[in-house]
Protein backbone atom coordinates (compact mmCIF):
# COMPACT_ATOMS: atom_id res chain seq x y z
CA UNK A 1 0.00 0.00 0.00
CA UNK A 2 1.36 3.33 -0.66
CA UNK A 3 2.31 6.01 1.51
CA UNK A 4 1.74 9.74 0.78
CA UNK A 5 3.63 12.25 2.15
CA UNK A 6 2.40 15.90 2.32
CA UNK A 7 2.83 17.78 -0.49
CA UNK A 8 0.98 20.84 0.44
CA UNK A 9 2.21 24.62 1.44
CA UNK A 10 4.27 24.53 4.12
CA UNK A 11 1.25 27.02 5.53
CA UNK A 12 -0.92 24.92 6.26
CA UNK A 13 1.89 22.65 8.13
CA UNK A 14 1.17 23.52 12.08
CA UNK A 15 3.57 25.86 13.93
CA UNK A 16 2.46 25.17 17.70
CA UNK A 17 -0.30 22.73 18.98
CA UNK A 18 -1.80 20.38 16.98
CA UNK A 19 -5.90 21.21 17.17
CA UNK A 20 -7.44 17.96 18.52
CA UNK A 21 -8.23 14.75 16.92
CA UNK A 22 -9.78 11.18 17.51
CA UNK A 23 -8.86 7.97 16.61
CA UNK A 24 -12.51 6.28 15.48
CA UNK A 25 -12.46 2.72 17.09
CA UNK A 26 -16.08 2.53 17.87
CA UNK A 27 -19.49 4.04 17.77
CA UNK A 28 -19.72 5.45 20.79
CA UNK A 29 -16.49 7.69 20.99
CA UNK A 30 -17.98 8.81 17.63
CA UNK A 31 -21.51 9.72 18.26
CA UNK A 32 -19.40 11.76 21.47
CA UNK A 33 -18.00 13.60 18.46
CA UNK A 34 -20.89 14.44 16.55
CA UNK A 35 -22.74 15.60 19.26
CA UNK A 36 -19.48 17.90 19.98
CA UNK A 37 -19.80 18.95 16.27
CA UNK A 38 -23.16 19.15 15.99
CA UNK A 39 -23.31 23.20 14.80
CA UNK A 40 -21.34 21.80 11.88
CA UNK A 41 -24.08 20.00 10.30
CA UNK A 42 -24.86 20.00 6.76
CA UNK A 43 -27.95 20.92 4.64
CA UNK A 44 -27.11 16.96 3.88
CA UNK A 45 -27.42 16.24 7.88
CA UNK A 46 -24.17 15.17 7.83
CA UNK A 47 -21.17 16.62 9.98
CA UNK A 48 -18.27 16.93 7.98
CA UNK A 49 -14.94 15.98 9.06
CA UNK A 50 -11.11 15.69 7.95
CA UNK A 51 -9.54 12.14 7.97
CA UNK A 52 -6.62 10.20 7.32
CA UNK A 53 -5.28 6.97 8.17
CA UNK A 54 -2.08 6.47 9.58
CA UNK A 55 0.72 4.34 8.74
CA UNK A 56 -0.12 1.91 11.34
CA UNK A 57 -3.82 2.08 9.64
CA UNK A 58 -5.40 3.91 12.22
CA UNK A 59 -8.44 6.07 11.10
CA UNK A 60 -8.59 9.55 12.91
CA UNK A 61 -10.84 12.83 12.12
CA UNK A 62 -10.79 16.30 13.39
CA UNK A 63 -12.77 18.88 12.45
CA UNK A 64 -13.47 20.07 9.26
CA UNK A 65 -12.14 23.19 9.38
CA UNK A 66 -8.12 20.95 9.93
CA UNK A 67 -6.10 21.00 7.75
CA UNK A 68 -4.85 16.44 6.67
CA UNK A 69 -1.54 17.34 7.71
CA UNK A 70 -2.56 18.41 11.19
CA UNK A 71 -4.38 15.43 11.43
CA UNK A 72 -1.88 13.20 10.74
CA UNK A 73 0.80 15.37 12.91
CA UNK A 74 2.56 15.87 9.66
CA UNK A 75 3.18 12.65 9.28
CA UNK A 76 2.65 10.23 6.20
CA UNK A 77 -0.79 8.63 5.51
CA UNK A 78 -2.09 5.81 3.68
CA UNK A 79 -5.29 7.73 2.78
CA UNK A 80 -6.95 11.23 3.55
CA UNK A 81 -9.87 13.03 2.78
CA UNK A 82 -13.41 13.68 3.67
CA UNK A 83 -15.84 12.15 6.21
CA UNK A 84 -19.82 13.10 5.91
CA UNK A 85 -21.01 11.71 9.59
CA UNK A 86 -24.77 11.06 9.47
CA UNK A 87 -27.04 8.78 12.18
CA UNK A 88 -26.89 11.59 14.98
CA UNK A 89 -29.99 9.77 16.39
CA UNK A 90 -29.47 6.32 16.38
CA UNK A 91 -26.27 4.19 15.37
CA UNK A 92 -23.65 6.71 13.62
CA UNK A 93 -22.70 5.95 10.59
CA UNK A 94 -20.45 7.33 7.68
CA UNK A 95 -22.52 8.42 5.29
CA UNK A 96 -20.09 9.62 2.56
CA UNK A 97 -16.09 9.63 2.38
CA UNK A 98 -13.62 11.38 -0.20
CA UNK A 99 -10.10 11.10 -0.90
CA UNK A 100 -10.49 15.15 -1.02
CA UNK A 101 -6.94 16.28 0.25
CA UNK A 102 -4.63 18.76 -1.79
CA UNK A 103 -2.15 18.18 0.40
CA UNK A 104 -1.06 14.68 0.62
CA UNK A 105 -3.08 13.58 -3.28
CA UNK A 106 -3.84 10.45 -2.59
CA UNK A 107 -5.31 8.00 -5.31
CA UNK A 108 -8.25 6.38 -5.39
CA UNK A 109 -6.58 2.88 -4.67
CA UNK A 110 -6.58 4.22 -1.12
CA UNK A 111 -10.01 2.99 -0.86
CA UNK A 112 -8.42 -0.53 0.43
CA UNK A 113 -6.80 1.78 3.48
CA UNK A 114 -9.87 3.25 4.46
CA UNK A 115 -11.70 0.01 4.12
CA UNK A 116 -9.12 -2.29 6.32
CA UNK A 117 -9.34 0.74 8.98
CA UNK A 118 -13.25 0.79 9.51
CA UNK A 119 -13.59 -2.82 9.07
CA UNK A 120 -13.00 -3.38 12.89
CA UNK A 121 -14.70 -0.11 14.51
CA UNK A 122 -18.33 -1.98 13.90
CA UNK A 123 -19.49 1.26 12.02
CA UNK A 124 -21.16 1.28 8.62
CA UNK A 125 -19.49 3.20 5.95
CA UNK A 126 -20.04 2.99 1.99
CA UNK A 127 -18.02 0.62 -0.25
CA UNK A 128 -16.08 3.36 -1.59
CA UNK A 129 -15.36 6.97 -2.16
CA UNK A 130 -17.98 9.41 -3.19
CA UNK A 131 -16.32 10.94 -5.76
CA UNK A 132 -13.26 9.67 -6.14
CA UNK A 133 -10.50 12.22 -7.02
CA UNK A 134 -7.32 11.58 -9.27
CA UNK A 135 -4.66 14.55 -8.49
CA UNK A 136 -1.35 14.78 -10.79
CA UNK A 137 0.50 17.56 -11.34
CA UNK A 138 1.03 18.93 -14.66
CA UNK A 139 4.34 18.17 -16.49
CA UNK A 140 4.26 21.17 -18.15
CA UNK A 141 3.33 24.16 -15.39
CA UNK A 142 3.72 21.92 -12.51
CA UNK A 143 0.14 23.11 -11.28
CA UNK A 144 -1.61 20.60 -8.91
CA UNK A 145 -4.48 19.61 -10.93
CA UNK A 146 -7.42 17.32 -10.13
CA UNK A 147 -8.27 15.41 -13.15
CA UNK A 148 -12.54 16.12 -14.00
CA UNK A 149 -14.51 14.18 -15.94
CA UNK A 150 -11.53 11.75 -17.35
CA UNK A 151 -10.61 14.84 -19.15
CA UNK A 152 -6.51 14.88 -18.31
CA UNK A 153 -6.24 18.50 -19.13
CA UNK A 154 -4.58 20.96 -17.09
CA UNK A 155 -7.11 24.00 -16.65
CA UNK A 156 -4.02 26.20 -16.13
CA UNK A 157 -2.29 25.82 -19.14
CA UNK A 158 -4.01 22.83 -21.55
CA UNK A 159 -1.13 20.46 -21.64
CA UNK A 160 -2.03 16.56 -21.07
CA UNK A 161 -1.87 15.25 -17.50
CA UNK A 162 -0.07 11.84 -17.42
CA UNK A 163 -2.53 9.01 -16.96
CA UNK A 164 -0.21 7.51 -14.19
CA UNK A 165 -0.14 9.84 -10.45
CA UNK A 166 2.76 11.38 -10.24
CA UNK A 167 3.34 13.38 -7.15
CA UNK A 168 6.04 13.08 -5.04
CA UNK A 169 6.87 13.90 -1.48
Amino acid sequence: MREYEYVGSPDFIPKGEFPPRLKVEEAEALLLWMQDHRSDMDIEECIPATYVVDVDGQFWIADRGSEHVACARVDRVLAAGEAFLSGMDETPYIHRITNQSTGYCPEPESWQAVERALAGTGLEFPSGFDPAFEFRICPSCQTLAIVKDGYYTCLMCGADLPLEWNIEG
